[in-house]
């Protein structure tokens, strides 16, 4: 009898931990959806790089971004964010949601790309003023480490006594 009852016990418990699990996956895949639509929604960004052990932000103008989470930037090969993430390749990316109810921000490592086919396909027609040639042209490529965001219309908040946000590990 014990042997049976234990039996449906594992039983159980294992559903209860594919549920669990599924409920989890499921949630995080909703937040991922969210992060999305603030991130391609935002006009703009907020770049910050190490320069010399200290933080140095910029407004950026970025692409719209793929369910992977790359980033990918524009910019001229001289400009001092390129020599800082030579340096140092860590970087916070900062989305503020059009209706300023939410952001995402993402944490990860970015490098410099001259791949001809990224840069003719990450262009802003309206950058030709800047790049005529595009021969200064670069890229900066932000693999994602993770994300956290804030979403009040979604009712993704912080903890309320800590205020930090929900945090997303992107593989």
């Amino acid at each position: 009898m014990i042997m049976k009852l234990l039996f449906f016990v594992k039983i159980i418990l294992s559903l209860l931990i594919v549920n669990f699990t599924l409920s989890q996956n499921h949630q995080e895949e909703k937040l991922k959806e969210i992060a999305l639509e603030i991130i391609n929604n935002s006009k703009f960004s907020v770049l910050t790089t190490i320069n010399n052990n200290s933080a140095d932000s910029r407004t950026m103008d970025h692409f719209k971004v793929k369910p992977d989470f790359m980033l990918y930037f524009g910019t001229n090969i001289n400009s001092r964010k390129i020599h800082h993430i030579k340096d140092n390749p860590i970087v916070t990316v900062h989305f503020n949601s059009t209706d300023n109810d939410g952001y995402v921000t993402i944490k990860g490592f970015a490098s410099i790309s001259d791949n001809s086919d990224l840069i003719e396909y990450y262009w802003k027609n309206e950058w030709d003023k800047f790049y005529p040639d595009k021969s200064n042209y670069r890229l900066i490529k932000v693999k994602t480490q993770s994300l956290e965001l804030i979403s009040e219309k979604n009712n993704i908040l912080g903890d309320s006594v800590t205020w930090k946000s929900p945090v997303i590990l992107i593989d």
